[in-house]
């Protein structure tokens, strides 16, 4: 039996045998498995629910593109160990760069605009776990208590989003292979900008999102509204300025050079083809520079 930790970008790389086939996530071809017997993993998570995916991810880095590994014993023969106790030694800065993995998780999940209510009541509920005990987990990262529920919490945002997730991660993902960019951290950047952009076609999401949560109405330099976007762009940057994440690509070492890049391997990157709506290279590349200069973040400019 294996043991893995961590979240993000090593717990994916963790799960898959050597005789799986390879599902490509940016075209290529597709390898049939070989019928042998495998072992089981047992996964101890840390933060981002990626425990729950039925498909694992690597680098290939000499192409500089993320890749999807999945076979169904992905699944069948896994056994999850979702111990707290084993997270508590997470740093603060992995706890909150995890942490924002799995809200984005569910915020995307919760957007992607398919009918299929039981995600989006679990993606709700890990949102309202995660505006609770996130910003716990990270300043006392021996709470057990916290650690227990950002577990559940990150469990549930990955079961959401078999729905699907959306541009964060479609532009997310390229950014990490050309950059060795953190995850969740690089998520957490991307995340107000592409929810802006999403802005005509998720309202209605947002609403339900901002009311269950229970959010305020968002303080000045805000839109004024009635309706729930403007309450949820505010707690997310909020909640990113207390977990101290970096507001631009600029400040984690990275320049506008690769926009067309990255731009040009979102388009072809899966994970965004459930975006609710539909991001071509143009709006790619606007994000990725919109991200890099920090502009049309939250608050208006």
């Amino acid at each position: 039996m294996d043991a893995a930790a961590r979240g993000g970008d090593e717990l994916p790389a963790a799960r898959p045998h050597p005789d799986h086939g390879r599902r490509p996530a940016q075209g290529g071809e597709t390898r049939q498995p070989r019928t042998r017997p495998h072992h089981p993993l047992s996964s101890r998570c840390t933060g981002t629910g990626a425990e729950m995916d039925s498909a694992a991810m690597y680098t290939d880095t000499s192409r500089r593109v993320k890749f999807c590994v999945a076979h169904p014993g992905c699944t069948a023969q896994i056994h999850v160990i979702a111990d707290p106790l084993l997270t508590l030694s997470l740093p603060p800065t992995l706890t909150a760069w995890t942490g924002m993995d799995a809200v984005t998780h569910a915020i995307e999940a919760l957007s992607v605009d398919s009918y299929h209510p039981m995600c989006d009541g679990i993606a709700l509920e890990s949102l309202r776990l995660m505006h609770t005990w996130l910003p716990a987990a990270v300043a006392d990262g021996s709470d057990v208590a916290a650690r227990s529920h950002m577990l559940a919490a990150s469990a549930m945002a990955a079961v959401a989003f078999q729905k699907g997730l959306g541009a964060v991660h479609g532009l997310s993902e390229p950014v990490g292979a050309v950059h060795n960019s953190q995850h969740g951290l690089t998520n957490a950047i991307l995340l107000p900008h592409v929810l802006r952009a999403n802005r005509a076609a998720i309202e209605p999401k947002m609403d339900l999102a901002a009311t269950y949560l229970g959010l305020p109405p968002p303080p000045p330099g805000y839109a004024t509204t009635d309706g729930g976007f403007e309450r949820v762009a505010a707690w997310l940057d909020t909640l990113a300025e207390q977990l101290q994440i970096p507001a631009t690509l600029a400040e984690i070492g990275i320049s506008d050079e690769t926009a067309e890049e990255c731009a040009a391997k979102a388009v072809a990157n899966p994970t965004g083809f459930t975006n609710p709506l539909p991001f071509d290279a143009e709006m790619y590349s606007g994000v990725f520079r919109a991200a890099v200069e920090g502009r049309d973040r939250g608050r208006l400019q």
